[in-house]
C-alpha cells in the first residue's frame, strides 16, 4: 500500500492524517539561539572528530603495517569519506560564521601509536568507527535541534555504522545489526 493511500484509509478511521504527518517528523526544529549555539558546538565536536580520524587513516596508511590490498583499499575509502564528513560539517561552521578544522593539523585518535599490526589497525578503527557511528546517533536522538544539522548527521551515521560493521567483518565477527544495534554492538567480540 502507498503512503498516501495508507494516510487516505487511516482518515476515514478517524485518525487525522494532520497528526500522522507531523509524526513523520521528528525534529525540533527550534529557532532559539541558545539550541542553535549548542548544536553548533556538537558539530565543532564532530568535525574536530572527523579530522582527527582522517588523520588516523593517514597515519595507519603511512604505517606500512596495512599489507593486504583489500584492507588497504577499504581503508582509502573510509579515510575519503571521513573527509568528506569533515567538509560538510565545515559547511555547517563557515556558514554560521565559526571556525572550520582541517585533518592536516589534527592528531590521530589516542592509541594509533600503540598499533604494531594490521590486526590492531583494524581494531583501532573499528572502535573509531563505532565510537563515531554513535556520536552521531546520540546527536539526533538526544541533543540536536535544528533540522538541517540533524539531517547531516542522518547522512553521516550510516555510513559511520557500515565502517564498523566491515570491520567486524574484516576480522571474522558476528556483527549485531538489528533495533538494539548500540546496546548490542561489541567491538570486544
Amino acid at each position: 500500500m502507498k503512503r498516501r493511500d495508507f494516510i487516505n484509509t487511516i482518515s476515514f478511521a478517524g485518525i487525522s492524517s494532520g497528526l500522522i504527518l507531523s509524526s513523520c517528523e521528528t525534529t525540533n526544529d527550534s529557532t532559539s539561539e541558545e539550541n542553535l549555539e549548542n548544536d553548533l558546538q556538537i558539530v565543532t565536536d564532530g568535525a574536530i572528530f572527523e579530522a582527527s580520524g582522517v588523520a588516523t587513516y593517514a597515519a595507519a596508511a603511512n604505517s606500512g603495517l596495512l599489507v593486504d590490498q583489500a584492507v588497504i583499499d577499504t581503508a582509502v575509502l573510509f579515510m575519503s569519506q571521513h573527509q568528506q564528513h569533515l567538509d560538510e560539517l565545515n559547511a555547517l561552521l563557515q556558514f554560521n560564521n565559526l571556525p572550520t578544522f582541517s585533518a592536516d593539523s589534527a592528531d590521530p585518535v589516542a592509541g594509533t601509536e600503540n598499533v604494531t599490526n594490521q590486526q590492531d589497525i583494524i581494531l583501532l578503527a573499528m572502535e573509531v568507527e563505532f565510537e563515531a557511528a554513535n556520536f552521531y546517533f546520540r546527536g539526533l536522538t538526544q541533543t540536536l535541534s535544528n533540522s538541517i544539522i540533524r539531517k547531516t548527521f542522518a547522512n553521516i551515521l550510516p555510513v559511520e555504522m557500515a565502517h564498523a560493521v566491515t570491520y567486524k567483518n574484516v576480522l571474522g565477527q558476528s556483527p549485531a545489526i538489528n533495533s538494539g544495534l548500540f546496546e548490542e554492538f561489541s567491538i570486544n567480540s
